[in-house]
């Protein structure tokens, strides 16, 4: 991972999931779509663009997630969203649960408990490198 700042500011129109999918995936802020600038559920616009790399989004309301353990055994990239400080909903990026880089300037994270964790997983599990796969 290899920290990525936001570039745009203004409300509605804000890049801190660009920021966190350039974080995360350690890609130049300018080669990844600013989401929110193009039309169509962000849902749809962001899978369609991860497609093109063998990935898609997994967005799991925190709410319903009861399995928290997983965090323990994996180190596993990927983005907590909630609401920021500024009132809107708000990306950071996260490891294994807890936010370590927050695009904004501020670094003010979220207020309260995240919304939600997004995952990337492969969108072909066929193209998996399972060669370590534990044996029963």
């Amino acid at each position: 991972m290899k920290p990525v700042d936001m570039q745009v500011f203004e409300a509605g129109k804000g890049d801190c999931l660009r920021a966190c999918i350039a974080s995360i995936l350690e890609l130049r802020p300018d080669e990844v779509p600013n989401f929110t600038e193009i039309k169509g559920p962000q849902a749809r616009v962001v899978t369609q663009w991860l497609s093109t790399r063998g990935l898609a989004l997994l967005e799991v309301p925190v709410a319903s997630m009861d399995f928290y353990f997983v965090f323990e055994y994996a180190k596993i990239w990927h983005i907590i969203s909630g609401r920021g400080p500024r009132g809107l909903r708000h990306a950071t990026v996260g490891l294994s649960g807890k936010i370590v880089h927050d695009p904004h300037p501020s670094r003010a994270g979220l207020i309260g408990e995240p919304e939600t964790y997004e995952f990337f997983i492969p969108a072909d599990p066929a193209k998996m490198d399972i060669s370590s796969e534990v044996k029963p």
